[in-house]
């Protein structure tokens, strides 16, 4: 009974990061930099980038680094570098919202 149940997806947005420059572009890779402006950027978190309040599509964060050193965290008001991997193009000025996603089944 419990599997006929539907998945239910929530999204909670974490922090929100400010691009102030690309450092490197690849394929579908950029080295970003930024000043987190809202909550706390985390290591591993899905990404989606906004530009002009719209939505351009999600990517996720390979690695996090403040000051050339790898963290778990970066807090608000701090600089941040970080890899994006995605199809969106960041471009300076655009607004990266850091968010996680959790499952529950639904229930009766």
């Amino acid at each position: 009974m419990e599997n006929a149940l539907e998945l239910v997806i929530s999204r909670k947005t974490i922090g929100k990061i400010k691009v102030l420059m690309i450092f490197k572009t690849d394929k579908n890779r950029q080295i970003i930099g930024g000043k987190v402006i809202e909550g706390e950027i985390k290591k591993g978190v899905k990404l989606e980038v906004w530009r002009e309040n719209e939505s351009l599509g999600n990517g996720r964060m390979i690695s996090l680094q403040e000051n050339k050193k790898d963290v778990v965290s970066v807090a608000r008001g701090r600089e941040c570098g970080l890899l994006f991997e995605g199809k969106p193009r960041v471009q300076e000025g655009d607004i990266i919202e850091a968010f996680e996603e959790e499952g529950k089944r639904g229930e009766l």
